[in-house]
């Protein structure tokens, strides 16, 4: 009985750690990498065999155009 006590007391009190770190607000990140610094356009690059000649799923219904299509 006291065995099974100290294993629902531990539980609890990860459970709680966990909720009490993941609802925390303070962030250390240490990237140096600012959202005011990036710039809007240019290219995404991603290692894909083909080039899609559209990401219109409507216009073709190559491969190439479809798996990366599903994503956006």
């Amino acid at each position: 009985m006291f065995e099974k006590k100290n294993l629902i007391i531990s539980i609890v009190m990860l459970i709680f750690a966990l909720a009490l770190v993941g609802c925390s607000s303070k962030s250390d990140n240490s990237n140096s990498n600012d959202s005011s610094s990036s710039k809007p356009g240019g290219s995404l690059k991603v290692a894909y065999p083909a080039q899609p000649t559209s990401l219109d799923p409507h216009l073709t219904t190559a491969n190439a155009t479809r798996d990366p299509a599903r994503h956006i």
